[in-house]
């Protein structure tokens, strides 16, 4: 029989991101509002000689997920020091203090990456990629090819915060699946992810 721990799934959870050399792992605070918002999968009717309706479905929409993170620098190119994202936003590559970052550097590149989003009673795990024991609950969303759209500060609450925007599409260019949800329920482990390209 499944566990239930009410209140389990709340705002805050492990996040990972992987550029396709470094993965940095992080935790995160979901904003009330947004959350993940999965792509709609629309459906339009157009009215047929028989006057009843046909249904045009059209192309499932890009999935957004916009999460906040109280951040106070600017971060790093590695998982050595996860003070912030802005780093990763410019794709900047400085590793060490002290650390800067430009705009529209000479060999920035726009990236796409992998992300994970672990909720988890699993006091052993410490990344959103992690293994999660049988016992424990888990709720895991991952994606590819996601694009980082957004990276703004903000003193809504008088301390620094920042508000991160990652779109992913609903496929990749070759037509592949970009997300997948997975779930321990307390009645078996959940492997860890050891191929961090791949969902």
């Amino acid at each position: 029989m499944a566990n239930i721990i009410p209140g389990a799934w709340t705002q805050v959870c492990l996040v990972s991101i992987y550029d396709g050399t470094t993965v940095m792992n992080l935790s995160a605070r979901f904003l009330p509002a947004e959350l993940i918002n999965l792509g709609d999968r629309p459906v339009e009717y157009e009215p047929n000689l028989a006057g009843g309706r046909n249904d045009i479905l059209n192309p499932e929409e890009d999935t957004v997920i916009t999460f906040e993170a109280r951040f106070i620098g600017i971060g790093d190119a590695d998982d050595t020091s996860p003070s912030g994202l802005v780093n990763i936003f410019y794709d900047g590559t400085v590793v060490s203090a002290p650390f800067s970052v430009d705009n529209y550097l000479a060999s920035a590149q726009r990236k796409s990456f992998n992300l994970w989003f672990l909720w988890s009673d699993d006091s052993t795990v410490s990344a959103a990629t992690g293994a999660i024991v049988s016992g424990a609950n888990a709720l895991r969303c991952r994606c590819v090819a996601a694009r980082f759209v957004s990276c703004k500060p903000n003193f809504s609450e008088n301390k620094l915060k920042w508000t991160l925007m990652f779109r992913v599409p609903a496929r990749t260019v070759s037509g592949a699946k970009t997300i997948t949800w997975e779930e321990a329920d307390g009645t078996a482990s959940m492997a860890s992810l050891t191929t961090l390209a791949s969902t």
